[in-house]
């Protein structure tokens, strides 16, 4: 095979990359019945997810192909992408206790079975925390993902 091909297709390439996340909004979608027109939705690019590890990208999907379905609101952010960009906040500077809160909340609606080990975190004032969540959703709206 040609030097160019090789880099191409190798296994951290943007193509393979591409792929694999294409097969990964198949299979989610193929979970839904009824969800097949979803997945112009999925595309990687028009989320907060694009970067994120694979089984973040799944959340992702299998949450726009329900939400579909449902016929919910597709711009507003999904749990996987809250969850990414909080996670990617906290490499750059600790969260207040209300955002720590809501990161908490988030990963134990993701990760249901970690849910005492975030327990703590979920003491927070629920009005403070219901804020967070409000700014979050309106910072992570994506305006061309409607139907």
């Amino acid at each position: 095979m040609l030097p160019i091909l090789d880099e191409m297709l190798s296994p951290g390439s943007v193509i393979a990359s591409t792929f694999r996340r294409m097969a990964i909004a198949e299979e989610e979608v193929a979970k839904v019945p009824g969800a097949n027109d979803s997945f112009k939705y999925l595309c990687p690019s028009q989320s907060h997810v694009a970067e994120a590890p694979d089984q973040v990208y799944r959340a992702h999907c299998a949450e726009l192909a329900r939400r579909f379905v449902k016929q919910g609101d597709m711009r507003l952010p999904t749990q996987a992408e809250m969850a990414w960009t909080m996670c990617q906040t906290t490499m750059a500077a600790p969260l207040r206790p209300e955002w720590a809160a809501l990161y908490a909340e988030v990963f134990v609606s993701l990760h249901p079975e970690h849910a005492g080990v975030v327990e703590p975190l979920l003491m927070s004032d629920r009005w403070t925390v219901d804020q967070a969540r409000i700014r979050l959703v309106n910072k992570l709206t994506v305006k061309d993902r409607g139907r």
